[in-house]
């Protein structure tokens, strides 16, 4: 079936759905969730070492923060205007794809860089952390540290492999709820302390250059998942409200930071620890915190590693969209009418990782597959060089709307069995997709020259209509779209190479 025909069935049968994605309050809890826990144990000593000074150094990060996550999102709109098919899927490394567009094809790798060096460092810290609360709670066990870390890393090594934000949007509900009663019980641990009988009041810390500077160190820390934005607005419902989201969850990341940070330095002092759980007096509060705060840490572990596992997701081209568009299709209520479906992907290594290898991704669609035959409906994973020909391209949007009623051609692109050249050009005249034409921003294309007409574009119109090809097709087809996949096809090609050469 021709793309123009599939694509004027989707008009035809396709149900509008409301498109699914976060919430701008869910993407409020993926911002929190993702920083506030190692940043508010943090923050008390920092604002020790830097005196007062401390609270508007915080507030400049914060604005410094916020503003660029303000601009990360409007450069993705950005993006997306200037490239709409940016607008109907989602990208799985939008932050290297903003430095691509906003530079060069180069400028994926420094950005990739950055990213992995900003996120997977802070996940980094966070199993250190857990292992060192596990190693103190759990003394009994005689676990060293390295231990509590390789065992730790294993532990969360399968929610690695969970999908997009919007597939986990409970664990960053998880992430800040945990964080939010951890803050309360330590300010309750706090205040019970400080009007104690026994209490010793806080000893003055002196400023010094070397805590000053790993003051703004743990500052920076506290606000170092912005990396991972640009995952959370491409998940929303609403992109254009991602800036209402980055502001409303900075506002909420100030207050927990500014109660944590200066009641940690007003009822401690200088006896503050670098984590102020550490400097609780042993309670029930402080083992409920300590809690907490393993759960919050092994959910914002998850949230910040998401990123980058997309992104190499991307890069090695896995067959998940695929196996999204199959579980769509199986529970589409028309499949039951339908001959079978059809699902394209411009990914040749996905498909022939389904063909060739045994890992769990193809192993799924290999399941999705032998449903389909066990419903007696045909299925054709089909390559399609760089989508061209069909506006929106999308496997999992596609999906919906190619399950067909008529029978399937299962000869989509090239069945026959020649020298490359020809089969090449069938397949150019099929997708349309010719040597040197340019797809530009406004979605616009050109064309190269015709060799026959000089100053005429080699057009998908043209090149059929070219006086040069006119006397040709009288003794094929005079109609030789409507042959494309037809045995003619053959014919049409051979003419079309000795006209106009390479196409």
């Amino acid at each position: 079936m021709a793309a123009s025909d599939m694509r004027n069935r989707r008009h035809e049968n396709e149900v509008p759905k409301k498109h699914k994605g976060l919430s701008v309050f869910m993407v409020i809890m993926f911002i929190m969730g993702e920083q506030a826990g190692a940043g508010m144990m943090a923050i008390s000593r920092a604002f020790v070492d830097t005196e007062w000074y401390g609270v508007a150094i915080l507030l400049y990060y914060s604005v410094v923060a916020g503003l660029m996550g303000i601009l990360l999102g409007k450069s993705w709109m950005i993006v997306e205007e200037r490239w709409p098919q940016y607008k109907s899927q989602k990208c799985g490394n939008p932050y290297p794809t903003m430095g691509e567009k906003a530079v060069a094809p180069w400028m994926r790798i420094p950005v990739s860089i950055c990213s992995y060096f900003s996120l997977l460092g802070g996940d980094v810290v966070y199993i250190l952390v857990i292992s060192k609360f596990l190693q103190q709670m759990f003394p009994q066990l005689g676990m060293s540290f390295c231990v509590w870390i390789v065992l730790l890393s294993l532990i969360l090594l399968p929610f690695t492999f969970l999908g997009s934000p919007h597939d986990f949007w409970f664990i960053a509900v998880l992430a800040i709820s945990t964080t939010a009663v951890c803050c309360v019980l330590a300010l309750l641990q706090m205040y019970y302390e400080f009007t104690a009988v026994t209490h010793v009041p806080a000893p003055a810390a002196v400023m010094t250059t070397d805590h000053f500077f790993l003051a703004l160190s743990t500052f920076s820390f506290a606000y170092a998942g912005t990396p991972a934005f640009p995952s959370f607005q491409n998940d929303m419902k609403n992109r254009n409200k991602f800036s209402l989201a980055v502001i409303i969850a900075y506002i909420g990341l100030i207050l927990m930071y500014v109660s944590m940070g200066l009641a940690g330095k007003y009822v401690y002092g200088d006896r503050v620890s670098g984590n102020v759980l550490e400097s609780l007096s042993a309670s029930p509060l402080r083992t409920a915190a300590q809690v907490l705060i393993i759960i919050h840490f092994a959910a914002a572990f998850q949230i910040m590693v998401n990123s980058p596992a997309q992104e190499i997701e991307e890069y090695l081209k896995l067959p998940k969209t695929i196996w999204k568009a199959l579980d769509v299709c199986l529970n589409q209520p028309s499949l039951h009418q339908a001959e079978g479906i059809i699902i394209y992907s411009d990914s040749r290594s996905a498909l022939d990782a389904i063909q060739n290898d045994n890992i769990e991704i193809t192993q799924k669609i290999h399941s999705l597959l032998n449903q389909l035959e066990r419903l007696e409906k045909n299925c054709i994973l089909q390559w399609f060089p760089a989508h061209v020909g069909i506006e929106v391209f999308d496997a999992d949007a596609l999906a919906k709307y190619k399950i067909i009623k008529q029978k399937i051609r299962k000869d989509q692109i090239c069945e026959i069995n020649s020298e490359r050249k020809l089969t090449k050009t069938i397949t150019r005249l099929r997708t349309k997709h010719y040597k040197g034409m340019a797809i530009h921003p406004d979605s616009t294309r050109t064309y190269r020259a015709c060799n026959n007409c000089p100053g005429v574009e080699l057009t998908p119109t043209h090149i059929f209509s070219c006086p040069a090809m006119v006397a040709a097709l009288q003794k094929i087809d005079l109609d030789p779209e409507q042959q494309l996949y037809t045995p003619k096809i053959v014919d049409i090609a051979a003419a079309v190479m000795e006209m106009h050469g390479d196409i």
